[in-house]
């Protein structure tokens, strides 16, 4: 049986927010065990190729990481980088969720970009899988696209869904739906605000890659979910909720909100949904009737984690002692303590890496350090990333990205599970190279470059965390 994805194959590529060391910092900031990503065993459902495993597994060979998906060609595709790469931890199943059966016990079960957008009985396959496959202090981590915040982009959907001839083929779906887009974006008028919405909604549709909008606003289901409906779903199949991955537990929330939701941490969630008008989510259960969670974070658990972060300085101090940091896509804080500016400026300078923060006086700057974990500003996991910052004398990059540079992609994985665009021919061609077997003497030799300019691109692989450890 051939699928939409088996037609318009979904991008894949690892995603940072799944990986184990982020999941697990989760549980370990509420006071829970977890398992070590080292020695782990991780489910993907809806896995597509399996590059997120993929990538995870090159840096764990000692973990296990099983991936199911019903589309047979995206699997057949990651099947191919197992095998050239000669993974033996990784096993990628071409399999209807609602037939997985019993799969064995896992300590992450992750599950990205799937509930809201299958029918019924396939969320109740999925939720029900999850109950059964999650070890006894696993984690399981589900997104979905969440209401109330997605209420216009079902309004959307409705309008591409009305301009989709029936058994057209899928190219001339995605211009046609375009071009519908494009009418409209012309027609609404920024001074209406539910006009302004649509518009602004619209332009982001447009900025994601094709295959996504065919998939996500042209797909046969699209069903956003309310916080409060899926975490019954999970208490049907024996899970209880834990959190956001952006968890509301570790800083101060609205007074009136914390007031009308009555110390109901679900209720609480759900009415700060509507507060933010939040559009997606990314929840985590974990098996239900074991040891219970703290309701607050201890600042000095905040010692045994690691941190990175995208931000970059953009100046400061200034005349009022302001330090101003931003990232690539325009957010940014402001921050008036030297203390915090100090360790945000660390976090950057480990980049790609993740920083140690014990010794960095976090249990004083918990709260700061929190508030930016939940805003997005900073990551925080459980160990570091198995990638160097300074290339060594026969510098290894990533096999991965070796392996998409052959196969002529031009996204590249990085070894902090994150991707990387590379299309200069030159630098492509310096990667493949990067196979542990040449000094820096006959990279030159094989680059035709001077062993300086070799030295100047290692530390450009290296700080996009593309040399391995």
């Amino acid at each position: 049986m051939t699928t939409p994805y088996d037609d318009i194959p979904y991008p894949s590529a690892p995603r940072v927010q799944t990986h184990p060391l982020r999941l697990s910092a989760l549980a370990h900031l509420l006071g829970l065990p977890h398992a070590p990503f080292s020695g782990c065993r991780v489910l993907e459902i809806g896995c597509g190729d399996g590059m997120n495993l993929i990538a995870m597994a090159l840096t764990a060979p000692d973990a296990r990481f099983v991936g199911l998906d019903l589309a047979q060609t995206a699997i057949a595709r990651g099947q191919a980088f197992v095998d050239s790469l000669g993974l033996d931890n990784v096993r990628l199943l071409a399999m209807d969720i609602c037939d997985a059966g019993d799969l064995g016990a896992f300590d992450y079960v992750i599950a990205h970009g799937v509930y809201a957008w299958t029918p019924e009985p396939v969320r109740e396959g999925l939720m029900a899988l999850m109950g059964r496959s999650l070890s006894p202090h696993g984690l399981a981590m589900v997104s979905y696209n969440a209401l109330p915040g997605c209420r216009i982009r079902q309004i959307l959907r409705d309008l591409l869904k009305d301009a989709v001839v029936q058994g057209e083929a899928a190219a001339d779906r995605l211009a046609r739906v375009v071009a519908r887009l494009d009418v409209f974006m012309t027609a609404w008028k920024d001074d209406d605000p539910y006009q302004l919405a649509l518009k602004s909604e619209a332009a982001m549709m447009l900025a994601r890659p094709r295959a996504v909008m065919f998939h996500d606003e042209l797909g046969e289901v699209y069903a956003p979910q309310f916080l409060t409906d899926v975490v019954a779903h999970g208490v049907r199949h024996g899970l209880d909720y834990l959190c956001d991955l952006n968890m509301v537990q570790a800083v101060e929330v609205d007074p009136a909100l914390a007031a009308l939701a009555d110390g109901d941490l679900v209720r609480l969630e759900h009415l700060q949904d509507f507060a933010v008008m939040r559009r997606f989510r990314q929840s985590v259960f974990r098996r239900a009737g074991g040891p219970a969670a703290d309701a607050r974070v201890a600042p000095e658990r905040l010692n045994a984690l690691h941190a990175l972060s995208s931000l970059r300085r953009v100046s400061g101090p200034d005349a009022d002692g302001v330090h101003r940091f931003a990232t690539d896509k325009l957010n940014s804080v402001e921050v008036s303590d030297d203390r915090l500016a100090a360790l945000i400026d660390a976090i950057i300078e480990a980049a790609p890496g993740a920083l140690p923060l014990a010794g960095h006086d976090v249990e004083r700057l918990a709260p700061a350090v929190l508030q930016l974990m939940v805003t997005g500003m900073i990551h925080l996991q459980t160990g570091p990333f198995a990638l160097l910052r300074t290339a060594g004398p026969r510098p290894t990059a990533s096999p991965l990205a070796r392996l998409q540079i052959a196969r002529e992609e031009a996204t590249l994985s990085a070894l902090n599970h994150t991707n990387v665009r590379v299309e200069d021919p030159a630098a492509r061609r310096f990667i493949a190279l990067l196979d542990g077997s040449r000094d820096r003497a006959a990279l030159a030799r094989d680059m035709g470059a001077p062993e300086a300019q070799i030295d100047q691109a290692l530390g450009q692989l290296a700080g996009l965390g593309l040399i391995q450890a």
